[in-house]
């Protein structure tokens, strides 16, 4: 099991996510979150290093307010991001279906457009603030590097460097102040 940097419970209790939303899509809307967009900021080592310090309680308040003041409000919004589909669609036995509930009227494919890019401009926004806090006190976190956009070596390694795929560059690079 990948560990999470927040729990369900968390996500939920400081999101716009309903408290009846499966357990089961929040976790793995978490480690997508994790993998998928906070990894390439934060870099492997010090997403490490927040996992497993984290875990232990021996992060330092230095380490506990950038989580609190910059990593998770960025993953909120992530994991909300990778929760919007999963919501909508699922996969069963007879194919991909979309999720009707009988007494509530579906979003519409606008609507789902609209919070999709609301969801992406605040992603950008707490990014640039995160990258912006981690390069500006770079001494502080050495696991930190800047950012590079070399490819990792066979082992996955980047030497403490972050790896951005061309997709997820052209993304950070188009980020807005």
């Amino acid at each position: 099991m990948k560990t999470l940097l927040f729990t369900s419970d968390y996500f939920k209790t400081n999101s716009n996510v309903d408290a009846n939303v499966s357990d089961k899509l929040v976790i793995q809307s978490i480690i997508d979150a994790q993998d998928n967009f906070l990894e390439p900021i934060l870099g492997s080592t010090l997403l490490n290093k927040l996992k497993d310090d984290g875990i232990d309680g021996d992060l330092t308040t230095l380490y506990v307010a950038l989580l609190e003041d910059f990593v998770y409000p960025f993953l909120i919004k992530a994991t909300e991001y990778e929760l919007l589909i999963k919501l909508i669609l699922r996969n069963t036995s007879q194919g991909l279906i979309k999720n009707v509930n009988a007494d509530k009227e579906n979003s519409t494919l606008e609507e789902y457009r609209i919070l999709k890019v609301e969801l992406e401009e605040k992603m950008d926004r707490y990014a640039d603030k995160t990258i912006k806090y981690l390069e500006y006190n770079s001494t502080s976190f050495p696991e930190y590097r800047t950012i590079s956009f070399d490819k990792p070596n066979a082992t996955g390694n980047t030497m403490g460097q972050v790896y951005i795929d061309p997709e997820v560059q052209a993304y950070v690079r188009n980020m807005k102040l």
